[in-house]
Parts: C-alpha cells; sequence; structure tokens
C-alpha cells in the first residue's frame, strides 16, 4: 500500500513539475482605453495599414539570382531558378517568363516551377502553353504551378490535361483541379461533366 501511494505522490508532483514549467505565458493584459476626443469633436481617421519594410538583403539576393538567370552559365542559371522559386519574389517573374519562353531542357523546366511556385498572374499564358509542351517535366511543373494562381482559366486546360499519357501530369492537373474550384472529383469524366454542368 505504501508504495502505491509513493508512487502516485512521486506522479502528482511529476505532473505539477510538468505544467509548472509548460505553462503557457499569458499576454499582459491590453492597456485601458480612453477617450481622447470630446463628443463634438469628429474622431480621427484610422491610420493607414503601411506595408512590412522589403528585406534589403532578399531584395540584393535576388537581383543577385537574376543576373545569375540570364547569364551564360547554365547550370548557375538553373541553380538561380531554383532558388528563386524558394524565395518567391515577384520581381523575379519577367526574368523567369524570358527563360521560361526562350530556355532550353531543365533550365525551362526550373523557370516554369519557379513560375508556378511563385503564383503570379502574368506566369498564366506561359503555363498554359507549357501544359501542352513536349517535355514532361515541364508539363508536370506547369500542372502544378497553376493550381498555386488558382486563375479559373485554367479549368478546361487542366481537364484536358487529366488525359496526358504521364500519371504525374494527370496528378498534378486533378490537384490544381481541386486548388482552384475547391471540388474533389476524381477522374476526367467526372471533371468533364462538371465543368459542362456549371
Amino acid at each position: 500500500m505504501r508504495r502505491v501511494l509513493l508512487v502516485l505522490f512521486l506522479v502528482a508532483v511529476a505532473v505539477t513539475v510538468y505544467k509548472a514549467t509548460h505553462k503557457k505565458k499569458e499576454p499582459p493584459p491590453a492597456p485601458v482605453a480612453t477617450r481622447t476626443t470630446r463628443p463634438q469633436e469628429e474622431p480621427s481617421r484610422p491610420e493607414t495599414p503601411q506595408k512590412p519594410a522589403e528585406d534589403p538583403d532578399k531584395a540584393r539576393k535576388v537581383q543577385e539570382l537574376i543576373r545569375k538567370l540570364e547569364g551564360s552559365d547554365e547550370r548557375a542559371a538553373y541553380d538561380a531558378a531554383l532558388q528563386l522559386a524558394l524565395l518567391g519574389d515577384e520581381t523575379a517573374v519577367e526574368p523567369l517568363i524570358g527563360v521560361a519562353e526562350r530556355g532550353s531542357g531543365m533550365l525551362r523546366v526550373a523557370a516554369i516551377k519557379a513560375l508556378g511556385s511563385i503564383g503570379d498572374e502574368r506566369a498564366l499564358s506561359v503555363l498554359l502553353q507549357a501544359l501542352r509542351d513536349r517535355d514532361v517535366d515541364v508539363r508536370r511543373n506547369a500542372a502544378s504551378g497553376l493550381g498555386n494562381l488558382g486563375n479559373e482559366s485554367a479549368i478546361e486546360p487542366l481537364i484536358e490535361a487529366l488525359r496526358d499519357q504521364d500519371d504525374w501530369v494527370r496528378m498534378n492537373a486533378s490537384g490544381s483541379l481541386q486548388k482552384i474550384t475547391r471540388q474533389d472529383l476524381r477522374g476526367y469524366d467526372a471533371w468533364r461533366d462538371w465543368y459542362r454542368k456549371r
């Protein structure tokens, strides 16, 4: 019996210590609002929200990556496109569009991937065109990226991409359709019927 009581006591102590060390910090109480204007005065206008200050290091990094993207070293340009995809800065959209339209091989794939990741509307026509490209990697990334744009004009081309020979293109197109439409349908026929009825 003593052992049971000792174990219960130790468990209670452990729980108390745990709660004390993992206690959520309460935010400080909000200051009490005081009226600063007299009833006959017009209240002051609410302040307009200020945009957060742009990080100068990020802006410098983006410009450096754009220079690499437009340079002659294809490997450096490829790496730059992938890093721009991660940064998601809209400053890079126009240079990435240029590479997507005029580049070749894996550099084009990286540019399409970056454009899809950034999700800027200026990339819509390039991504729609890439959805019909010969290169399967270009089609895969275009099908995925169109979902990030959320533009309804991509619905019909994405439905057609559900008939692509590549499984990943079809899967990415389906995911993008679900993002854009918020519908949970499976297969070309179901999407085609839904699109015709809407």
